[in-house]
């Protein structure tokens, strides 16, 4: 624990100490349900320290540590804009992920976060994967869903079968004529 007299030569300590000596207490008589409105009151504070708000697209910019190359901020052994979510909004329901819908990571605004399933995060990204799924006609311009649908053996992909069947005559005519 740090002692108290610490915050008199180190004023960036005192909240550090105000924290801990919340967190050592223990609750008496009935006073658990005030303790843990203290507690949530600390950590809302706690996680605004650590933000800057955005005037332009107003988005809260997690100024503390960031957890991986990524751009997501760490908070308390876990990725910030989870925290600031359940801060602000209340836990994540079970089997949902957190979902930026600023595409911002180091957003931590609980108006930009949104709770969906990991498929649909991974789907509104910008990754391979869901460029390709949001695909709805291949290259040559034949509509990719229905009848016209080939999707691969080893689930790597989808393919229009009318331009797999134009490969492979290809295919057939090159091997015919050597």
């Amino acid at each position: 624990m740090v002692p108290a007299r610490h915050a008199l030569f180190f004023p960036w300590l005192a909240p550090l100490v105000r924290l801990v000596r919340l967190e050592t207490m223990r609750p008496q008589d009935g006073d658990a349900a005030q303790m843990v409105v203290a507690m949530a009151v600390n950590m809302k504070q706690r996680i605004w320290a650590k933000i800057s708000p955005e005037p332009n697209s107003g988005c809260w910019l997690w100024t503390g540590g960031l957890g991986s190359n990524l751009g997501y901020g760490k908070f308390n052994h876990k990725q910030a804009h989870r925290a600031a979510y359940e801060a602000f909004r209340g836990p994540i329901p079970p089997g949902l992920t957190i979902d930026h819908l600023c595409r911002t990571p180091s957003c931590v605004n609980p108006d930009h976060l949104e709770p969906v399933t990991h498929r649909e995060n991974i789907l509104r990204g910008r990754s391979l994967f869901a460029m390709n799924a949001k695909k709805t006609h291949c290259p040559r311009g034949h509509p990719l869903f229905g009848d016209n649908v080939y999707i691969r053996i080893d689930h790597r992909g989808r393919e229009c079968k009318s331009c797999r069947a134009a490969a492979e005559r290809a295919r057939q005519k090159r091997l015919r004529n050597l």
